[in-house]
């Protein structure tokens, strides 16, 4: 595969704006966090396209960004490299494979009980999610991010960024990977890329 960089996508945390977004609300005290989400961005200069993918309440979707951002607000952001493969032979199919796919309801119930045995043992013990139902915005994003650049061996994921020398995660790091909320997607991200704030 061709390590030529073809275009970048964006991993982006958001709030939401419309009026009395209490589910945002919610998530941003809890985590003390000023985002409540985290989603895809992508765009393609010569389609003159803006596009977002995100899993919401109706499920895994793409909208065009001009619409998004009359809801939501854009806080920060990750860039990443593709090469026109990955693009191509990984992305996009994943992305229209995905489209529909049930947003994980009962999964951010069973978020309470993750984070309340996280609570009460001080960060030391992590527990899986109860529910598996469908996915959430911090989930849908690890596991493309998982598929784009990892190649798996049996204790730990090999990481092929374009442009970066390989390196190695532990499986351990991603076993709960169902239980990831938005904040720990948005530490997760850190440790790899630089963060930027949202220029669009």
């Amino acid at each position: 595969m061709s390590e030529e960089i073809y275009m970048e996508i964006r991993c982006v945390f958001s709030k939401r704006t419309t009026l009395f977004p209490i589910f945002s609300w919610i998530l941003q005290v809890l985590f003390v966090k000023p985002y409540s989400h985290v989603l895809w961005y992508f765009e393609k200069e010569e389609m003159d396209l803006q596009y977002c993918y995100e899993a919401i309440g109706g499920g895994m979707r793409g909208a065009n960004y001009k619409w998004w951002k009359a809801y939501s607000q854009a806080l920060h952001y990750y860039a990443m490299p593709l090469t026109k493969e990955q693009w191509r032979e990984v992305f996009l199919p994943t992305m229209r494979k995905n489209d529909g796919r049930p947003y994980g309801k009962l999964q951010i119930l069973g978020m309470g009980w993750v984070l309340f045995v996280r609570f009460i043992t001080c960060q030391k013990m992590r527990v899986r999610n109860p529910f598996g139902d469908g996915w959430v915005c911090s989930e849908s994003i690890l596991r493309m991010w998982l598929k784009l650049y990892s190649t798996e061996t049996s204790q730990s994921y090999c990481i092929k960024i374009p442009g970066c020398e390989p390196f190695m995660i532990p499986k351990d790091d991603l076993k709960d990977i169902d239980s990831f909320t938005h904040a720990d997607c948005d530490k997760f991200m850190g440790k790899y890329f630089e963060r930027l704030e949202w220029d669009k």
